[in-house]
């Protein structure tokens, strides 16, 4: 905005305009800025109106004052709020938004993988083993054989494709059937697996009788 004022001498008068403020320097074209109110402005009727005739219309002259300049320091309220805006933009946080349960199978894993090698268990202690869970009841080695690793590469792999297909997938069904999905089909996997090793020692015994 331009502050307009007027200085008068003896013999004539001078109008100068004035920014309120500093220009901004060249940015690139792809940057957008927004711009606070910059100064007040005032309507003035000049007193030769009321000396003039009714039917003349003499316009106001208008006038413009600069605010007093205040402090860039941003106060405590704006500051939580900038903080607010650029976790907004991180990358992982949004991720974890918008795609919780690929979160939440990710962490479970690495987890368990991390807990596994920390205290070093054996892999026949978590692992699916018809006897353990058909004969004793073990049920719970349906979901620590479905989610154990033991190796680099394996964890490594096997989170790169839960990365990539959980966010195709997740985005697709919603975070809730995506993550009853992955649930049942874990059950599921365990079920076929002991149906098959069954199968597997009735034809043995078949064979041996």
């Amino acid at each position: 905005c331009l502050h307009s004022h007027s200085s008068s001498s003896s013999s004539s008068s001078s109008e100068k305009n004035e920014w309120c403020s500093d220009p901004l320097p060249s940015y690139p074209d792809d940057t957008i800025y927004f711009y606070p109110p910059s100064g007040v402005w005032k309507a003035v009727v000049p007193a030769s109106a009321s000396l003039s005739s009714s039917k003349t219309v003499v316009p106001p002259s208008i006038y413009m004052s600069c605010p007093t300049p205040t402090s860039s320091t941003p106060s405590k309220k704006n500051a939580g709020r900038i903080k607010q805006q650029n976790a907004k933009q991180n990358k992982n946080l949004q991720f974890l938004l918008n795609h919780p349960a690929t979160t939440l199978l990710l962490l479970l894993n690495t987890g368990l993988a991390f807990h596994y090698w920390n205290h070093r268990i054996n892999p026949s202690t978590v692992c699916k083993q018809y006897t353990k869970i058909v004969v004793e009841h073990e049920w719970w080695r349906g979901l620590t054989g479905a989610t154990a690793h033991f190796e680099p590469l394996h964890i490594g792999f096997n989170m790169m494709s839960l990365h990539t297909l959980g966010i195709e997938l997740e985005g697709g069904f919603g975070s809730i059937v995506f993550l009853v999905y992955n649930v049942a089909l874990v059950v599921f996997t365990t079920m076929v697996m002991m149906a098959m090793v069954y199968a597997r020692i009735r034809w043995i015994q078949h064979k041996l009788d």
